[in-house]
């Protein structure tokens, strides 16, 4: 597979894009729970891929000043689970390319 954007720069908006565009968002579901000074927020969003195979794809969701990422996670259509590793975004590019380079696929 190559990259859907080779200059590692994501897309302008927000979602999540495939090499023919955004790909379809069915459903989102949000919860928050405020904790003292805190908020802790869960964002669960579907989308449907309509091509006929898996797809390489980018995802952007644009963050407040000051809001973090603690983790994320992926299920496939196959029911598979993808646990997701909060890196810095030139690091993770650097292991994306190193992981498809030696054949490795969601």
């Amino acid at each position: 597979m190559t990259h859907a954007t080779a200059s590692h720069e994501p897309p302008p908006n927000a979602g999540l894009f495939g090499p023919a565009g955004a790909v379809p968002l069915e459903a989102v579901a949000i919860e928050a729970v405020l904790d003292g000074p805190a908020l802790d927020v869960a964002v669960r969003q579907r989308y449907r891929n309509d091509g006929a195979g898996p797809i390489e794809a980018v995802y952007l969701f644009p963050l407040e000043e000051g809001a973090a990422v603690r983790g994320f996670s992926a299920t496939l259509g196959d029911g598979t689970v993808v646990d997701g590793v909060v890196e810095e975004r030139e690091r993770a590019y650097e292991r994306y390319d190193d992981a498809i380079a030696e054949g490795h696929t969601a």
